[in-house]
């Protein structure tokens, strides 16, 4: 009896596991990135951004301030009137004022120009902080790709100089090979077990990065889509109108030496005098008076000698930053086309050469070694050769993901897509 319960739960218990997944991993597909999905999501959740949206709805406003015009003061009086002589009339008196400040056309159009300064300069300043967040998106995306061919790379190392310590361990055990083999073995496969371990964590704070730079919008875990830096194919003439057409910090500095201009023209306009219309109306127990009249400011004592000075100034100011930011954004950009090319050559010669000389000659020691021809320590060489010559692939190629991100920073387009 107890035998037959044991096999119904038995049988019960294989047909539950086999509806079950057979790799529970696999179940829970890990979402992948793409660098564009990355980006529209930084833009979505970066609060940086969304406070420059803010400063150009402030700017918005500003706007309308400028345009409206000045309200009207009301005044109004109320007394009495005693005779001082015999026969004047007596009784209540009341003053009615109305004056209206006139906004003059000048004053008012260097008012809103001032104010449209503003928003420009707010829309560049969004442009700027737009552009750092995608270059910084960017740039720990390819850090995150980098570390990930680390790790894979660390993975192979592994598994290829666990191999070989197994192999070396029979051999040694049966007499074939002296022991400091085994002991060289088993130290070059601490090395690259900790090279594993400290691979793992990089690309952990990789990806945290990456996460912090999007703004919490990924998941726990999560993979990014690969893809091939492109050859540049731009010229560097073509570059260099790029960065004095679209470049958004020398457009943030246009806009602020902008705004300095149209900041001096108001205060200048604010020295011609201000007209009012002035209507009275007066009430006195015989009689009704009614007025009308100008009321002018003589700019006698103060002609805004202060205000214009200053101004003046910090036009100077913006001037001279705008020439300085020009010119050091032309040699920036020299210097990160330089490291381009540096980088794509780098990434050339590495895959076209030196890295199939690295592992064709690591095939070489590995059959010497096989048949006896040659030891193990020029087996490990060749393997520790391969290695360096691997890393320094990845390193360029990040590099060369770098320098494309340094150039569309300044340029402000899309390089990537760029066909070879």
């Amino acid at each position: 009896m107890h035998y037959a319960r044991d096999k119904i739960c038995s049988l019960a218990t294989l047909i539950l596991l086999s509806l079950l997944p057979l790799n529970p991993a696999a179940a829970v597909e890990t979402p992948s990135y793409s660098v564009e999905q990355l980006i529209a999501l930084g833009m979505a959740n970066n609060q940086t951004l969304q406070a420059a949206e803010s400063g150009i709805a402030a700017a918005q406003s500003g706007v309308v301030s400028a345009r409206a015009y000045p309200n009207p003061d009301l005044e109004t009086t109320a007394g009495r009137v005693r005779a001082r002589q015999p026969g004047a009339a007596e009784g209540g008196a009341l003053t009615v004022g109305l004056i209206q400040r006139l906004d003059l056309p000048n004053v008012r159009d260097a008012r809103e120009r001032l104010a449209q300064s503003g928003v420009a300069l707010a829309n560049s300043e969004k442009t700027v902080v737009a552009s750092e967040l995608r270059a910084r998106i960017k740039l720990a995306y390819f850090n995150v790709l980098r570390r990930q061919e680390e790790l894979k790379a660390a993975h192979e190392n592994n598994d290829l100089i666990q191999q070989i310590f197994n192999r070396v361990k029979v051999r040694v055990a049966s007499g074939e090979a002296p022991r400091y083999e085994l002991i060289k073995a088993e130290t070059e496969l601490l090395n690259v077990q900790r090279a594993l371990q400290a691979a793992v964590l990089r690309v952990t704070q990789a990806k945290a990065a990456l996460s912090r730079e999007v703004g919490g919008g990924l998941p726990a875990q999560f993979d990014v889509a690969d893809y091939s830096v492109q050859r540049l194919v731009l010229a560097g003439a073509d570059l260099k109108a790029a960065i004095a057409k679209n470049n958004p910090y020398l457009a943030l500095s246009q806009a602020e030496l902008t705004r300095a201009q149209q900041q001096l023209a108001l205060e200048r306009s604010l020295r011609t005098p201000e007209i009012s219309l002035r209507a009275d109306w007066d009430r006195e127990p015989d009689i009704n008076a009614a007025r009308i009249g100008l009321q002018i400011s003589l700019p006698i004592w103060d002609r805004r000698q202060g205000p214009i000075g200053v101004a003046a100034a910090q036009l100077a100011q913006a001037r001279n930053r705008y020439d300085a930011l020009d010119y050091n954004l032309r040699q920036t950009l020299i210097t990160a086309l330089n490291e381009y090319e540096i980088a794509t050559t780098q990434v050339s010669a590495l895959e076209e050469g030196v890295m199939r000389q690295a592992e064709a000659a690591l095939k070489v020691a590995e059959a010497a070694y096989r048949f006896g021809e040659r030891g193990i320590l020029d087996y490990l060489d060749a393997q520790r050769v391969f290695r360096t010559t691997r890393n320094d692939l990845i390193t360029a190629r990040f590099e060369q993901g770098a320098a494309l991100v340094e150039l569309e920073r300044y340029t402000a387009l899309n390089l990537e897509g760029a066909a070879p």
